[in-house]
């Protein structure tokens, strides 16, 4: 009996899995306010592990109607079965933790690649109205978390970390939100970030905002039209700068000094200088295997336990190196330059999406150079929904125009 997929169902799974990334970033929102293992963190896990079957039934569903796979999705898919074999190996295979921090989001982008490509999502209502949605429930949400690191009470940094998540729901907003929707959203976070005090989300605000402008300006219209374009870049520039002055100085927001003491040895924030020492000492001194192979999934937090406490390395590239050996970092850097050399394809194609794959190029470099990304799911899946909804739709659009080249000879 030959089974018969409705598309419609495509819909519904895809609108369930972006309720459920929304969901999940809730629960770790408010998970930061307690300490020990509260009903959020459970909440958190779960949701996630909800995620990870809803991608599995879309794609298998996607293959078996379309009776197409695409290269991209094989490869990501590999990349998860080689962190399973070698955190193996290693004996540091954590199977909630593979499929929680690292499955989960692989199977975000496989879905909502496989989704765009099939040429949905632009007729999914329902979808922006999730997105909307769920962006400002996000922001009245994680108010409570800036007032109490602005009170002194986050040394860490701990309660304020679920401002990455801002990041990827701004890009989706600005994917599809009226005019009005997106201007508001992107005052709205940016000030959430220059409160929060976060120098890598201020540097991402900063460059991922002018960068989108500056690409989309250069994309369509006369001479005259972009010049004219480019005279309100500079006026809404000029004035976002002067705003967020105004607000460093009106309630001492100290970004900009602790921006100075990013590379310096006695930062007071993360202590990346001193974590990414200790943790090259240690790859120094690891066997030919270990630095090819790496020592398995989240090894960082395990062996290395940098400033006497489980952390990461602040660096993804660092930490995939130590994960997972050259073998691991030469997968995430050809990930990148795949996303990157596509993104410049795009822009000479004048493809619509080619602003908010740079502005999603500039989350990915920055969070990874100085932040979190590859190693957990909780921050990367709504740029991950980004990713595969741009470059899910690229592909469709190039089938299209090949198929039309086709017919006209």
């Amino acid at each position: 009996m030959k089974l018969k997929i409705s598309l419609n169902i495509f819909d519904i799974l895809i609108n369930i899995i972006s309720v459920l990334i929304f969901a999940s970033s809730y629960f770790d929102v408010m998970g930061r306010r307690t300490t020990g293992n509260s009903v959020w963190a459970y909440l958190f896990s779960y949701s996630l592990y909800t995620i990870t079957v809803l991608c599995v039934i879309t794609i298998w569903l996607f293959l078996h109607k379309e009776k197409r796979v695409y290269l991209s999705v094989v490869i990501m898919l590999l990349v998860f079965v080689y962190e399973v074999i070698l955190s193996g190996t290693f004996g540091i295979l954590k199977v909630q933790e593979i499929i929680r921090d690292n499955l989960a989001w692989i199977l975000t982008f496989c879905s909502f690649y496989c989704y765009a490509s099939m040429g949905r999502i632009s007729g999914n209502t329902l979808f922006v109205q999730i997105v909307n949605t769920g962006t400002a429930v996000y922001c009245l949400l994680v108010i409570p978390n800036i007032y109490m690191h602005m009170m002194g009470m986050d040394s860490q940094g701990n309660i304020i970390a679920p401002l990455y998540y801002s990041f990827g729901f701004l890009g989706l907003v600005l994917m599809y939100s009226g005019r009005s929707t997106k201007m508001f959203f992107s005052i709205v976070i940016s000030v959430m970030i220059l409160l929060s005090e976060k120098r890598t989300g201020f540097l991402i605000i900063i460059i991922g905002l002018l960068l989108l402008g500056i690409v989309k300006t250069n994309m369509g219209g006369t001479r005259g039209q972009r010049i004219r374009k480019y005279m309100r870049l500079v006026i809404v520039a000029a004035l976002a700068a002067w705003a967020g002055y105004w607000l460093i100085d009106i309630y001492n927001i100290n970004v900009i000094d602790r921006m100075r003491l990013l590379f310096r040895e006695g930062d007071t924030g993360s202590g990346r200088l001193i974590i990414w020492r200790l943790i090259i000492n240690y790859f120094r001194k690891s066997s030919f295997t270990h630095k090819v192979f790496g020592y398995g999934f989240h090894a960082v937090p395990v062996l290395v336990h940098p400033l006497g406490r489980a952390i990461f390395a602040h660096n993804c590239f660092l930490e995939i190196l130590f994960d997972f050996g050259y073998v691991g970092l030469a997968f995430i850097l050809a990930a990148i330059t795949w996303c990157s050399v596509t993104t410049l394809k795009m822009f000479w194609w004048q493809h619509k999406w080619t602003p908010i794959m740079a502005y999603a190029l500039v989350v990915i470099l920055l969070l990874s150079m100085f932040g979190y990304f590859f190693e957990e799911s909780r921050f990367i899946m709504p740029i991950m929904m980004i990713c595969g909804i741009c470059l899910g739709t690229w592909h469709e659009d190039r089938m299209e125009c090949a198929k039309s080249s086709t017919g006209m000879r």
